[in-house]
């Protein structure tokens, strides 16, 4: 018979498994995931800026329509890499609010979260609405025209909604893991505003997403007859793919981008109307950079979640302030 093992030995054996398993479950987690409380993040839409009195900024660019969320855990791991005294954040806490609840981190009873949206499938009791006559358009959905047809009354208004609305779930989510990081760490959220920017700047894109959506599947429909449901889902499919892989551009170069956008406006509108939206440009940067500089005195290091869009143009101002480019890391080598 084999020998008995004693009740004393089972616990002590049991408890030697568990902390195997413990320890294997956190080595697979490390290698999967790697420690990025320790580790150097690197990404073209960081900069690591330093003043001359020693304080420091990481400048983290995001997306305002993060389909993938490539913004959100860039947010997350630059600032556990960086472990800042404050997170500053472009918009107003009634912005944050707007992110934490799209983002579906908070949840309100009787409000559908918008990732929960079922779009491609409507309820088939619901009725076409009547349609006016919409602006022709093309590059979205790269839809191309067949044979003309009527089509008095759509669905399309409705798809569109519908997908509109989910589109939303990929709006805050780069605000949604600053709060999320900076209550993990217990530091402060600083809102910097401006004031007046109530709303995502991602609402404003979602809702020029759909507007141009809309626009060229009427105008398919015009041409064609009225669309299928499984036509409308393959088109919004791929504008969707589209908006990715624009918003991609930005993520990885948004220097670059911020060029080429200023390029396209000139191409496009007249000298005085460029030169309104530049200054623009140029006075919202000069204000949150402001309030970079005004935050910064009382702490050390700081981060600033800001849009790709004004990204280059909050360095700029920043240099102008005093503070140096060091990297493109989230945590670099610490001065001795």
């Amino acid at each position: 018979m084999p020998r008995q093992i004693s009740p004393a030995v089972k616990r002590l054996l049991g408890s030697i498994l568990v902390a195997l398993l413990v320890a294997a479950g956190i080595n697979s987690y490390l290698v999967k995931y790697g420690d990025s409380r320790n580790a150097s993040i690197t990404h073209p839409n960081l900069v690591f800026m330093r003043a001359r009195d020693g304080r420091e900024v990481l400048l983290i660019g995001t997306v305002p329509v993060d389909l993938d969320q490539e913004s959100a855990r860039l947010v997350g791991d630059a600032l556990n890499a960086l472990q800042p005294e404050v997170v500053m954040i472009e918009g107003t806490p009634l912005a944050g609010m707007q992110a934490m609840m799209v983002s579906g981190r908070w949840e309100m009873r009787g409000i559908r979260k918008p990732k929960d949206t079922d779009w491609m499938h409507l309820d088939p009791s619901i009725p076409p609405v009547e349609v006016t006559e919409a602006p022709k358009r093309r590059g979205l959905l790269s839809i191309f025209s067949g044979p003309p047809g009527v089509a008095q009354k759509s669905l399309v208004p409705i798809k569109v909604s519908f997908w509109a609305y989910h589109l939303t779930s990929a709006v805050g989510g780069n605000i949604a893991a600053a709060v999320k990081a900076a209550l993990n760490q217990g530091v402060p959220l600083r809102f910097l505003g401006p004031k007046d920017n109530g709303m995502l700047q991602g609402f404003m894109q979602v809702s020029q997403f759909a507007n141009q959506a809309a626009g060229e599947l009427l105008e398919e429909e015009r041409r064609k007859g009225q669309l299928s449901g499984e036509a409308m889902n393959s088109a919004l499919q791929r504008a969707e793919m589209n908006i990715a892989q624009e918003q991609g551009k930005w993520l990885q170069n948004a220097r670059g981008e911020a060029n080429r956008l200023i390029e396209k406006i000139k191409d496009q509108v007249s000298e005085d109307e460029a030169g309104k939206a530049f200054g623009m440009m140029e006075e919202i940067a000069g204000f949150l950079a402001d309030g970079v500089s005004k935050t910064m005195q009382d702490y050390h290091r700081g981060a600033l979640i800001v849009y790709v869009d004004k990204f280059s143009y909050v360095q700029d101002k920043l240099e102008q302030a005093g503070y140096a480019y060091i990297s493109q890391s989230a945590a670099p080598m610490r001065r001795q």
